[in-house]
């Protein structure tokens, strides 16, 4: 009779060792997704951080090219 008992736990612990098995199994699938996920969105950022590089830049130089139009016209007016 000993002999079954110990089948029996046997049996009972490999079925709960099993859906054990399966929910982590699929917890990695959903790390596993999750990471896509973020991989994809640190794509995007940083394609919409270069064309902010991008705008910055033009901004600047028309900013730059503002400001030298103002300096020689002030040194124009001071004549």
């Amino acid at each position: 009779m000993p002999t079954w008992g110990l089948v029996f736990g046997a049996v009972i612990t490999a079925f709960y060792a099993r859906l054990a098995f399966r929910k982590q199994s699929d917890e990695v699938k959903i790390l596993g997704d999750q990471m896509a996920d973020q991989q994809e969105l640190t794509k995007q950022q940083a394609a919409a951080i270069d064309l902010q590089n991008e705008q910055l830049a033009i901004q600047a130089g028309q900013l730059s090219q503002a400001h030298g139009l103002c300096g020689a016209w002030r040194r124009r007016r001071r004549w």
